[in-house]
């Protein structure tokens, strides 16, 4: 059984003896808690910017779609009015695109 009290030389040639070396390695395993909790903390807040920068796009992104989406209700919208102008302005050309679209329309349903 080796005892307490028995010594050994370390790397250095220094007398080391077991209580010593069993601090040692209770301080080791101490500091190796210590860095685990710590990256596992440092893990954690890594991993919360991350979702927090995603969210983050993730309402851009909505913002933009959304404004995207009003633009396009505004431009649909202005659609009749745009038409109506345009027939007020050039009558001929819009009763010549009304044919043509008739005629198209007229060519596609008959060919069943």
């Amino acid at each position: 059984m080796i005892m307490a009290t028995q010594a050994a030389k370390n790397s250095a040639g220094q007398t080391v003896t077991l209580d010593e070396l069993a601090a040692q390695l209770s301080t080791l395993k101490e500091e190796i808690g210590t860095l685990t909790r710590n990256a596992g903390a440092y893990s954690r807040q890594q991993s919360q910017r991350a979702v927090d920068e995603a969210r983050s796009n993730a309402r851009d992104a909505v913002a933009k779609g959304e404004e995207h989406l009003h633009a396009a209700q505004n431009a649909v919208a202005k659609l009749p009015d745009d038409a109506a102008l345009m027939v007020r302005e050039r009558p001929l050309a819009a009763l010549g695109v009304a044919a043509g679209v008739g005629l198209l329309v007229g060519l596609l349903s008959g060919r069943k």
